[in-house]
């Protein structure tokens, strides 16, 4: 059974909402740098970056579009936003 996400209409995500958020980054291949950029958008962000090096310690298994996300959020980082 999947968690419920959803927000009431006017109230803050839930923790759970933003650290699950850093698993699936993980999963899609996010480079540590732009997870821990997130902090600089709010500190509700915090449970993005442990949620990120929990799925990272844990070894969770990445989706198979992985590698080329990296490739591609690295390359972005490198050279900038087109």
């Amino acid at each position: 059974m999947t968690p419920k996400l959803k927000r009431k209409n006017g109230a803050h995500h839930s923790w759970r909402y933003y650290f699950i958020r850093g698993v699936e980054r993980y999963k899609l291949g996010y480079d540590p740098i732009h997870v821990i950029g997130a902090i600089l958008r709010g500190s509700r962000n915090l449970f993005v970056i442990i949620g990120y090096a929990t799925a990272m310690l844990k070894r969770v298994k990445r989706y198979d579009v992985a590698h080329w996300a990296f490739k591609y959020k690295l390359k972005e980082l490198l050279h900038g936003k087109k």
